[in-house]
């Protein structure tokens, strides 16, 4: 599986033509003094330096090895609606069919999804006893304790987000 980076230019480079991936300097936008801007650079087969033109470009991730998940590996993602208090969760199951296992110190596996756009939920991994682990963060029995558990604490954010806003009216109301 090819692996890309896109360029300072807008195009993309496939790493497979990179010799080494590095942080590096921008030389492009250097910043102003003493706040140096740092990119990715990718060094190619004849020297030519390629910049990233993402800051927070994961090469852990670009690099990484994919392997094909298990038939029947699922996840589940939550998410609620943030602009009112919420009283329900939106629970979609979506399988895994892939693990993206990352270069870093602990090599963690990833889950690969059909439709990766789930920006702004809560991730998942349904193991096959039926419990739920949100990787670094913690695990649940089942999906019902892990509902009560993430509405619960959605709502105590919505009330103190509200309490906050209404003590910051009071303070600035002469």
């Amino acid at each position: 599986m090819a692996q890309w980076m896109r360029a300072e230019d807008g195009s993309y480079l496939n790493l497979a033509h990179a010799v080494r991936v590095r942080r590096m300097r921008s030389r492009k936008h250097p910043g102003t003094q003493g706040e140096q801007r740092w990119v990715w650079g990718a060094e190619l087969q004849d020297g030519t330096m390629v910049e990233s033109n993402e800051e927070g470009w994961d090469f852990g991730e670009a690099l990484a090895t994919v392997v094909p998940a298990q038939p029947g590996q699922e996840a589940v993602m939550v998410s609620w609606d943030c602009d009112t208090r919420p009283t329900e969760l939106w629970i979609t199951r979506l399988p895994i069919v892939a693990w993206r296992v990352e270069l870093s110190p602990d090599c963690v596996a990833s889950p690969i999804f059909p439709d990766q756009s789930f920006e702004g939920t809560r991730r998942f991994i349904v193991l096959p006893d039926g419990k739920l682990v949100e990787p670094y963060i913690g695990e649940f029995a089942n999906i019902e304790e892990m509902k009560i558990s993430l509405l619960e604490a959605a709502q105590r954010d919505w009330d103190g987000a509200q309490a906050e806003k209404a003590k910051r009216s009071l303070v600035s109301d002469p």
